[in-house]
């Protein structure tokens, strides 16, 4: 049955005609204010009162079988979440499920209008094999002339935003695909409604994997590009640099063994912002080494306040100070912010080659890290900029067992080949990318596309997560890694290692036959991405540069640079 078809059933006809469904009547005792009360939350009711007539007093709750079907809201029990409805296709849960939709928070922010109730679907956290259609109810007369309608969700801490393409507005409904259970809302945010702000937090996420060395050490030569223009605009800047390892293991304690090195952690560094100087770290080569030699001679210059970044406001900031004459005029400049970002923003090349750079953004931003509290200011402009020469790798925790670093041999070809056929490094790309060619041979791959359904999270959860951070207007993103993306034409070549002929020693092909390398040095290059370009395409304005062009990298940032204070500025 079509969408369409779906949405123009009466909806109290909506469970009926789906006999797989048993409604079980709510126990009339039970309270949402003792749920809200477990959880943390005020009592949601109050907010509820002054959106729609009713109150929401029990939650609605149905029994799912794995085939599937439809729940739907009736009016005699839901009050102001009358219309709420919930299509499940077959395969969505594996076996029967109890599932109820109930009163939830209010959650718009000072600059967000409420246009319907607020729908908490439980059990909290319940996630589905496929996704699942969750339909609200909203009252468009409450729609501001100019606004945007749009869909909030929070579950814990982590607030989530949903806009143009991820929902599908009606009448007096709106549809939304989702994957999990928490709190969701109708609301509008109305373009533009934050002004001028001085305050701006960047967070660089940078790959510590080790084919990086290089390009960290290049990212350090030329940031001066980025960070003397925040100053010259008289911005008052947090500056922030986390890894890309969040690790792999399927729980706490739960070590591979084997052939993956550092991978075999369960949370990485989760996000936490960096503060020590490299060289602290004991874990890089000899390449990393030299580098951090290079750029940070003097290990004092990290933040003497006990924060996790780099603070300055009106000249004001928690490192080192070391005035020198300002390269670009008259005068003394204080450099001591850009030596404290080169000697923390070297994080070397001893991390999980199981690069998640999106699941590490969302880590260090979502509120459960208290190492990074402050960082974020609830007037700032956030920037967020990766560095990275390779995919995005963030696994769904519910798959990790994927990452079990055992292999075996799949010599015969095979586009669904499973991932014990390959090392863990090629693995990520070959099970979640799918090309005219099975991933389990060798040679050149044409009309690559992410693989449907696959065993990463999908992109739009950490689009969704920092739309709901900061309104577009507050909100830069950019990303420098392998350009162009196969979708744009980039080559994906497949080649076999050395040690063995085995389906485990193929790999992408590096150099002249990578995605993206530099002629200067054919020993730099960068690996394909579909994930990365896909991401800052959904932001619409977000700028990505290419790894392999180091030439211009100091250009690059200064372009950030601007686009940051462009924005701040309006």
């Amino acid at each position: 049955m079509s969408r369409k078809s779906l949405k123009s059933l009466p909806l109290f006809l909506a469970f009926a005609i789906v006999p797989i469904i048993v409604h079980t009547p709510a126990c009339k005792s039970g309270n949402v204010t003792d749920t809200d009360e477990d959880m943390g939350v005020e009592n949601p009711n109050e907010d509820l009162a002054n959106v729609l007539p009713g109150v929401c007093t029990r939650p609605y709750t149905e029994t799912v079988a794995p085939m599937g079907g439809a729940i739907a809201v009736p009016l005699a029990e839901g009050g102001p979440l009358y219309g709420t409805m919930l299509v499940l296709p077959p395969g969505a849960v594996s076996s029967a499920a109890i599932l109820q939709i109930g009163c939830g928070a209010d959650l718009a922010l000072a600059d967000e209008v409420i246009l319907g109730p607020s729908a908490r679907l439980s059990p909290d956290g319940q996630t589905f094999n496929k996704p699942v259609e969750l339909t609200l109810p909203f009252e468009p007369s409450k729609l501001p002339a100019g606004s945007q309608v749009m869909i909030a969700a929070k579950s814990g801490t982590q607030r989530e935003l949903f806009g143009a393409g991820d929902i599908t507005v009606g009448a007096k409904a709106v549809t939304l695909k989702i994957t999990h259970f928490s709190d969701y809302q109708v609301i509008a945010r109305k373009p533009g409604s934050s002004g001028p702000t001085k305050n701006v937090d960047v967070l660089f996420v940078v790959d510590d994997s080790p084919s990086m060395t290089t390009k960290q050490r290049l990212l350090m030569g030329g940031f001066d590009k980025f960070i003397r223009p925040l100053e010259k605009a008289g911005l008052s800047y947090h500056l922030a640099v986390i890894t890309t390892d969040v690790g792999s293991q399927v729980g706490p304690g739960q070590p591979w063994g084997g052939s993956i090195g550092s991978c075999d952690t369960y949370e990485g560094d989760d996000g936490t912002m960096q503060n020590i100087p490299c060289t602290g770290r004991s874990d890089g080569t000899s390449e990393a080494r030299g580098a951090c030699a290079t750029y940070c001679p003097d290990d004092r210059f990290v933040p003497t306040d006990g924060k996790r970044y780099i603070t300055n406001s009106g000249g004001v900031t928690n490192v080192p100070k070391d005035m020198i004459p300002d390269p670009m005029g008259g005068g003394m400049i204080d450099n001591g912010p850009l030596r404290a970002f080169q000697c923390m923003g070297l994080v070397g090349d001893g991390g999980c080659g199981i690069e998640s750079p999106l699941e590490a953004a969302r880590r260090a931003l979502d509120g459960h890290n208290t190492n990074n509290s402050g960082f974020l200011r609830t007037d700032s402009l956030l920037a967020v900029v990766f560095l990275s020469d390779e995919d995005d790798c963030s696994v769904q925790l519910t798959r990790r067992n994927e990452n079990n670093p055992a292999t075996m041999d799949c010599s015969t070809p095979d586009a669904n080949a499973s991932y014990e056929c390959f090392n863990i490094d090629y693995r990520c790309f070959a099970r979640s990318v799918s090309c005219d060619q099975p991933m389990n041979t060798v040679g050149e791959k044409t009309n690559c596309r992410e693989r449907p359904s696959n065993y990463l999270e999908p992109v739009s959860k950490y689009t969704s997560f920092l739309k709901g951070l900061r309104p577009s207007n507050r909100l830069v993103v950019g990303g420098i890694w392998s350009l162009p993306s196969p979708r744009d034409g980039g080559k994906v070549v497949i080649a076999r290692g050395t040690g063995g002929t085995a389906t485990p020693f193929l790999n992408r092909a590096p150099g002249m036959d990578a995605a993206c390398y530099y002629g200067g040095a054919m020993i730099y290059f960068g690996q394909a991405q579909l994930r990365l370009g896909a991401f800052a395409a959904s932001f619409g304005d977000a700028k990505q540069y290419s790894v392999c062009d180091p030439d211009k990298l100091g250009t690059s940032l200064g372009e950030l640079a601007q686009q940051i204070i462009d924005k701040a500025m309006k």
